[in-house]
């Protein structure tokens, strides 16, 4: 459901720290057994996907759904939990027991740790254990192919001509709504100058609000880029290789590029209650070790990639 509402700014743009740090600190630690883990799973495993159905942490739930069934022995079931921009989806687990059968598909950074930073979370990100960080989420700025922009450049010089006037969508405080705070900082524009409509579903209602032309530029990832845009940047440090003419923003911002931390895209986890790591650390290793031997086959990854 959207909101059409500017979010407070600076408090993002100074949770940036927070982010990296938890960033930093999201990676694999098994050790490597694989040993049954005291008979678990003894039940079905439940993926819990805090957003809508349709977007990328729904698909590769259920990408890993069957494969996790096939080396853990029970049914993998993928429930979605959408609302309040993920913060529902997070908050239900925490409600489930710490026994290893329900694992959310999170955003750590910087979605979950920039809501916990603005205090709109009722728990910590260390109450959660995030297994890696398995992908990252490349953004880019698209345009509707029946706007007038081409690119930043523009769109920076029609919204200081209107301002107010012209609309973006995304999901709050993700890193495409920090991307976008930082990018209209340094142009010298006051984030109110857009009209900012939020979707708290997740990506899938932020795509599909840009393929009916209800926005006149957003970011999305790059990975899925929908029908009738135009491509206008990559948020890289170098060209992509299905958009070669498409500029990166260091080649649009220069010497500007440098001048504030860029979040070049979300990072996706899986996670569980911290409390489960630490009350069964023989299941997390199991659980880990499983993880990284499903991400590390050839086919897995290609899959992953036709995604």
């Amino acid at each position: 459901m959207p909101t059409d509402r500017g979010l407070r700014r600076r408090p993002l743009l100074r949770s940036g720290a927070t982010v990296l740090a938890s960033v930093a600190a999201l990676a694999i630690s098994a050790t490597g057994s694989t040993a049954f883990a005291d008979g678990w799973p003894s039940q079905p495993i439940t993926i819990v996907v805090p957003a809508g159905t349709g977007g990328a942490l729904d698909r590769t739930a259920r990408a890993l759904a069957p494969l996790f069934e096939a080396e853990l022995g029970q049914f993998v079931n993928v429930v979605n939990r959408p609302g309040a921009n993920s913060l529902l989806g997070h908050a239900y687990l925490l409600q489930q027991p710490d026994d290893g059968h329900h694992i959310i598909m999170s955003v750590p950074a910087p979605q979950l740790v920039s809501q916990i930073e603005l205090g709109l979370a009722e728990f910590d990100v260390d109450d959660f254990a995030f297994l890696n960080a398995q992908s990252t989420d490349w953004s880019a700025l698209v345009i509707p192919e029946d706007r007038p922009y081409e690119s930043w450049a523009e769109i920076v010089e029609a919204i200081r001509a209107n301002p107010g006037q012209l609309v973006s969508v995304g999901v709050p405080n993700s890193d495409r709504h920090v991307l976008l705070a930082t990018l209209l900082d340094l142009a010298e524009l006051p984030f109110e100058s857009i009209r900012w409509v939020t979707y708290l579903g997740g990506g899938a209602e932020v795509r599909a609000a840009i393929i009916n032309g209800q926005t006149d530029f957003a970011f999305t990832t790059i990975n899925q880029i929908p029908e009738r845009v135009r491509v206008a940047m990559v948020v890289q440090a170098e060209r992509h290789p299905d958009f070669p003419e498409v500029p990166t923003i260091g080649e649009v911002l220069g010497d500007n590029v440098s001048a504030v931390p860029m979040l070049p895209g979300a990072i996706r986890s899986l996670a569980t209650r911290a409390s489960f790591r630490e009350n069964h650390p023989d299941r997390w290793d199991r659980l880990v070790s499983v993880y990284r031997e499903i991400l590390e086959r050839p086919e897995v990854a290609e899959a992953f990639l036709a995604q």
